[in-house]
């Protein structure tokens, strides 16, 4: 199993450019799938198989909510091209927010 982190770092490399998320900036269905069906196949290592597909779900949903998908993309460039060290603070601001509806979902989710 993979940590968080990682996971989220192997997630972002699925997709190719991110301000607060809304109609104009929709996410392509496709993508949203995407970090769906990555979730589960490197699941992080504190969420049972028995809630994967709800954490997975809320997961992916509340991304696609709270995260323009531009900002996503540019996150996602930013990694490829700098790594997690190299970011700026609006690029960590952006992580921070998916990092974010992850730890919501798993308190949503996974029994404490």
């Amino acid at each position: 199993m993979m940590r968080p982190l990682a996971m989220l770092a192997v997630m972002l490399s699925l997709t190719t450019t991110l301000s607060a998320a809304s109609t104009d900036d929709p996410w392509p269905a496709a993508s949203v799938n995407a970090v769906r069906a990555t979730c589960h196949k490197q699941p992080r290592s504190d969420v049972p198989t028995a809630y994967l597909d709800a954490y997975c779900a809320c997961w992916a949903d509340l991304m696609r909510i709270n995260v323009a998908w531009k900002d996503w993309t540019l996150v996602d460039w930013a990694i490829r091209t700098k790594g997690l060290q190299g970011l700026d603070d609006q690029e960590k601001a952006i992580l921070k927010a998916v990092v974010f509806d992850g730890h919501y979902c798993f308190l949503k989710y996974v029994p404490q």
